[in-house]
């Protein structure tokens, strides 16, 4: 079971976006080019990317992926510099374990939402806080959704 909180908050500053259509297959490549954009522009990661998934038809995803920076730099290509992201009022749903199992924990989140009768209104965003390559099930995870300030 996950652990889930409300009133929690996501503020993260300096980040270097993608947001499109691609193959489910690419989507690890599109993090590995923003990885090497951002180290050819001078700049470093500071965390883990942090994931959207706005939709998925067939095997198109629909997503967004967000990596926390150390500097401002310029958007190139597909690829954009947002200075902030904030979301309040969120609910989080803690994940530990294999991100192969990650969809568990957010059908948990949504059926807490459901419960509570809370309104989402932002899409789940995924944060990684700790990987472990060599035991996938030591990874830490965070699903926000920022939630509606008005119960039904």
């Amino acid at each position: 079971m996950a652990k889930i909180l409300e009133g929690q908050t996501l503020e993260v500053e300096k980040m270097y976006c993608f947001r499109g259509k691609i193959l489910q297959r690419e989507a690890e490549q599109v993090g590995k080019d923003m990885e090497h954009t951002i180290a050819q522009l001078g700049a470093k990661m500071a965390a883990h990317p942090i994931t959207a998934i706005y939709g998925i038809e067939g095997d198109q995803i629909d997503m967004e992926i967000r990596i926390p920076i150390d500097q401002e730099i310029p958007s190139v290509g597909k690829y954009f510099y947002k200075a902030k992201m904030k979301i309040v009022n969120a609910a989080v749903a803690t994940h530990k374990g294999n991100p192969a199992s990650l969809q568990m924990t957010c059908n948990e989140l949504n059926q807490y939402l459901q419960e509570k009768q809370l309104v989402p209104i932002t899409v789940g965003y995924t944060v990684t806080k700790k990987t472990d390559v060599v035991n996938m099930d030591n990874t830490e995870m965070e699903v926000y959704v920022g939630i509606s300030p008005n119960v039904l």
